[in-house]
């Protein structure tokens, strides 16, 4: 655990400086400086984009995870695997360039009505969706050799910081709204550069393919296992951007920007867990090679653990706040509206939490193939659920939609993992975090008026983590955490 301690710490630290920049640009330099239907405008090409690269690289990100470890030598400049993963991913994007251009008037189509502006810069989604699949093949990449921290800064910072200058020079009126978006799309493709670069900083990867290690049984091996995660990686990635897609179908894309905004804010519950998941994956992928199952069981348990202790502490504080916090963006812009998104859709995000790296877990292991069976299931499912509930509830439709879709995948792979591996992740702590956590929603109803959203929200947090963190210790939930008595029990225990 010592390696993913310390680069989960400085893959954390990346990602908390990434979402103060991101809130700002979410819910300050946006809601402030666009119009709600450019926000929808923005967010709807961006999602569109991420769900064709989840199928750009044909199922390759997951490959990567698994079979670089039967490749790495650095010596041998591991046999041309850098080299025979991007003519995959090349050959990928063609085919599902010419898919999407196929189908590409009756996309156009739905979105003509409620959301015009998709329709007129739907093309943008070809490069845009070009950099994203490169961009998250490289970060496996790196991920692979162990090198997160830098790929972790490129992805999370410099995405919220580069869009956050193209943002503001529209604001100003130096550019007309055809030169913001390209603008933002070039954003992207500066980061598919600077992580090329970087890679060919730490790594000797470029080689012709060694015939040798990828004889014909291997790459049908490969092929086979990549081709059965492309669809999956759809799916996966469907279930977080079907609705940000979906609702610009069925309501204005001012209220699709409403949408776009708010459903952001419950993405800091899982920010631990993403940061925490570039670095277990890669480990869980190795242990699992080399047939190490109870080191898979250690980081299964412990990080089930403090997950859902940091998703509690994050989960009140969002839905503790949210009331004040929108009275913080312009009201005229009807932000206010997307409360109850809010609360909606936190409840799937601390499930994930709780239910912790149940993903690595399951599509490194021998049983993926049925993980895939469940995302491609759960797609379908939430596909009729958008389809339903948003045509009949609007934004709180579609939060409710994805809560559900989120809850149900979870405790699929959760349930799975227990019965055929023999691992679950919960113990009698479990239960107290969960009673801690309700226990503490009856702050609530505190009223604190002190004629100022801002410091109000800042009194509420820190009484609801002095709450929190004395029933964490008096329940003994993770007393470790406590008995430190010294700076260097502290490294000891970061593992510095």
């Amino acid at each position: 655990m010592g390696e993913i301690k310390r680069q989960g710490i400085q893959n954390t630290v990346i990602v908390n400086i990434a979402t103060v920049i991101g809130f700002a640009s979410t819910l300050i330099i946006q809601p402030y400086f666009l119009k709600p239907e450019e926000i929808g405008l923005t967010r709807t090409l961006y999602s569109l984009s991420t769900l064709i690269a989840s199928l750009v690289p044909l199922g390759m990100s997951n490959a990567v995870y698994k079979f670089f470890p039967q490749f790495r030598d650095k010596e041998n400049r591991h046999f041309g695997f850098f080299t025979f993963m991007n003519l995959y991913v090349v050959a990928g994007f063609v085919l599902v360039a010419l898919l999407v251009c196929f189908f590409r008037e009756k996309i156009i189509e739905a979105y003509a009505v409620k959301s015009p502006l998709i329709s007129e810069f739907f093309d943008y989604i070809f490069p845009f969706s070009f950099f994203l699949a490169f961009i998250s093949v490289f970060s496996i990449y790196s991920a692979s050799l162990f090198k997160s921290s830098v790929p972790a800064f490129f992805t999370e910072i410099t995405t919220k910081l580069f869009p956050v200058a193209v943002i503001s020079v529209y604001y100003l009126g130096w550019i007309d709204i055809r030169a913001f978006v390209m603008l933002y799309v070039l954003c992207f493709g500066l980061i598919f550069l600077l992580l090329l670069v970087y890679i060919f900083t730490i790594d000797k990867p470029l080689a012709s393919v060694n015939r040798h290690k990828f004889n014909n049984a291997k790459v049908k091996e490969i092929l086979i296992y990549s081709g059965s995660f492309s669809f999956a990686a759809l799916a996966s990635l469907g279930l977080k951007n079907l609705d940000i897609v979906l609702i610009g179908m069925y309501v204005p894309l001012a209220l699709a920007g409403v949408y776009a905004t708010v459903a952001i804010i419950p993405a800091v519950i899982e920010i631990p867990l993403h940061a925490l998941e570039k670095i277990a994956a890669a480990k869980i992928s190795d242990a699992f090679t080399h047939s190490r199952i109870d080191e898979v069981k250690n980081i299964y348990y412990r990080a089930s653990k403090y997950l859902f202790l940091a998703g509690g502490l994050l989960f009140l504080g969002v839905n503790l706040n949210i009331h004040k916090l929108l009275w913080l963006l312009p009201q005229e812009k009807g932000f206010r509206l997307g409360e109850n998104v809010v609360h909606i859709i936190t409840f799937g995000a601390l499930f994930n939490m709780a239910t912790s790296v149940n993903n690595p877990i399951l599509y490194n292991s021998q049983y993926y193939s049925y993980g895939l069976g469940m995302l491609v299931f759960l797609t379908v499912v939430s596909y009729v659920n958008y389809s339903v509930f948003i045509p009949l509830w609007g934004m709180e439709g579609a939060a409710f939609a994805t809560a559900l879709s989120s809850i149900l995948y979870n405790f699929l792979k959760f349930f799975f993992i227990w019965r055929k591996m023999g691992m679950q992740p919960f113990d009698f702590s479990s239960l107290k975090i969960a009673l801690l956590i309700a226990a503490c929603s009856l702050l609530y109803f505190v009223n604190i008026d002190l004629g100022a959203a801002t410091l109000e929200i800042a009194v509420m947090s820190l009484l609801i983590t002095a709450v929190y963190v004395t029933g964490v210790y008096y329940l003994k939930i993770v007393p470790e955490l406590f008995q430190v008595k010294h700076i260097s029990d502290i490294k000891k225990r970061l593992g510095f």
